[in-house]
């Protein structure tokens, strides 16, 4: 399987048929609660695994949004 990386788009852009798009104070908040590092994330990303590793619905909405950006790529 093809190792994705999450981007601070996928996060708060909006995509057709997915109700996960969060503003920033929503993204924080979901890696504080998580212990992730925003900033990595904003700057780099993060790898899906980690994402989906939280077990948070959203967060599976999330990595979905990037697997569908890197098809129409």
């Amino acid at each position: 399987m093809l190792d994705i990386t999450v981007l601070h788009g996928d996060l708060i852009a909006p995509v057709p048929g997915l109700k996960g798009k969060w503003c920033n104070k929503q993204g924080r908040a979901f890696f504080v609660r998580h212990g992730l590092d925003w900033a990595e994330f904003v700057r780099n990303g993060l790898p899906a695994a980690v994402i989906e590793a939280t077990n948070d619905a959203r967060a599976f909405i999330v990595v979905e949004a990037a697997r569908r950006r890197l098809q129409a790529n």
